[in-house]
């Protein structure tokens, strides 16, 4: 009977098999596979949001422009409120993109237009963000 137990002992003193390992990290990969996918979609969520903050600093601060510089309609371009320290960074999208701008805008009722391409670069997309509505 000593000679059993001491036999068992010493089996369960020998570790993890390799499969116990394997299903180990199996279940490690399933769960930072399922977070990844929700930090991923909230990201791009985040983007959107930022690109949205970003043009309505921008037509503040041509709003700014305006009311400095009353003998003209608006900036000939964003270089030209980053350069005047309008706007403390260069005017680019989340997605590295140069925001389109006009002056005169294309919208009814508005003065000028911002746009970001958006998520896949290509202008006139239904994943544009204006500035019109914003």
């Amino acid at each position: 009977m000593k000679r059993e137990m001491g036999r068992l002992v010493r089996t369960a003193e020998r570790g993890m098999t390799l499969i116990e390992i394997m299903v180990v990290v199996a279940i490690i990969g399933l769960v930072m596979g399922g977070v990844g996918v929700v930090a991923f979609n909230q990201f791009k969520k985040a983007q959107v949001k930022q690109a949205q903050t970003d043009i309505r600093e921008l037509k503040a601060a041509i709003q700014h422009w305006m009311l400095d510089n009353s003998g003209e309609s608006c900036p000939k371009t964003l270089q030209e409120l980053y350069s005047q320290k309008y706007i403390t960074k260069a005017p680019r999208d989340p997605w590295g993109q140069d925001f389109v701008y006009a002056c005169p805008g294309q919208t009814p009722g508005e003065d000028f237009d911002i746009v970001s391409k958006g998520p896949d670069k290509q202008p006139g997309t239904d994943d544009d963000i204006r500035s019109a509505g914003l």
